[in-house]
Parts: structure tokens; sequence; C-alpha cells
């Protein structure tokens, strides 16, 4: 029995099937071959030694002594853990501590993540060596920011209204209500 049809499971892995008789696709995608593309790891290191649209990563951390690096929750596909591996990594060769990072878990309004959750959203080992608090769009000491060009007022955490780098690490993903959602409310 040939087997016609694929669906793609990942870079390296196809499941194989056949339509039953008398079926007839309307619409098949095969895709071309291509090589594979780079790892997480990789597209997170070229990234953070050439910036696009930014002052160089290194010259961001001149004078830096506390960092607040905000992440997407699990509802975002964004693979958070690959990349802060490599991003605590890159700040650790240069001189910044655990001690003066935190990560914020950028819930916006949905609930907080149970302690498994931000095991597999951060890394285990990241999870029990840096600080790691989720933000509550509800606490009391949240500070006003004003937005340029603006006018209005929003609400951030003081963690990362306090910090002096601030780097967000989200997918931007279409949203059927509000444009776009991620990165931008980052």
């Amino acid at each position: 029995m040939k087997k016609d049809y694929y669906l793609y499971l990942s870079q390296d892995k196809r499941e194989y099937f056949t339509l039953p008789k008398g079926w007839v696709p309307l619409h098949f995608v095969e895709a071309e071959e291509q090589a594979l593309m780079p790892s997480i790891e990789q597209m997170t290191h070229e990234a953070l030694l050439r910036p696009t649209g930014t002052s160089p990563f290194q010259q961001m951390l001149s004078g830096v002594k506390s960092i607040a690096i905000m992440v997407d929750d699990a509802t975002r596909p964004t693979p958070v853990g690959e990349i802060l591996k490599t991003l605590l990594s890159h700040l650790a060769d240069n001189g910044f501590s655990r001690e003066s990072i935190t990560i914020v878990v950028a819930l916006g309004t949905h609930e907080a993540m149970k302690r498994e959750a931000l095991e597999a959203r951060v890394g285990s080992g990241v999870l029990s060596s840096y600080k790691v608090v989720q933000h509550n769009a509800w606490e009391r000491d949240l500070v006003p920011i004003q937005i340029p060009d603006h006018g209005g007022v929003v609400k951030i955490s003081p963690v990362v209204a306090r910090a002096d780098l601030r780097i967000g690490i989200s997918s931007v993903l279409p949203h059927p209500m509000a444009g776009y959602g991620g990165v931008p409310k980052l």
C-alpha cells in the first residue's frame, strides 16, 4: 500500500498515511526540502551578538546593575526555557550575578502558574537558581508609567520599573480580538 501523504510533526519526523479509496484531497501542500533551521540556542546567540534595530547588546549592559527579564506565560508557544538558557549564560559571562537578575512572568490577566508549570516554562535549574516572580495585575504596588507620545498611563511591576535593564522574551501572535498579542505588551 502506497503512503501518499504525511503530517509534519517536527523538523525530522513525519507521520505517513494513505487516504481511503475514493477520497480526493481538495488541497495538499508539500514543502520543499530545505536545510534545517538553526537551533533556538544558535538564533538567540546570534540575536545577542547582532541585535536588529537597537544598540549592541554589550553596549546596553554598560553601567547596568539590575536586570528584569520579562517572559510570557504558558499560553504562548515561545521557547522561553531555551532562550533563557542562552541569555542567562551570556549575562553570566558578562559578570552578572544571579542575584542581579529577576525573571518576571508576564501573566497579564491569566492566573498564576503552578510550580510544575513554571519549571516547564523557564527550566527547573532557572527556577531554583534565580528569583522568578509572577506579575499580578491587581497588586496595589504597581508603578504608574506615562506612555510617551500618547498621554495614557499604565501600571507595571515594581521589579520591572526599578530595573536598570528590561529584556522581554515573547512571541508575536495574531489575536482574534486584540489584533496581536504577546511581545508588544511586554
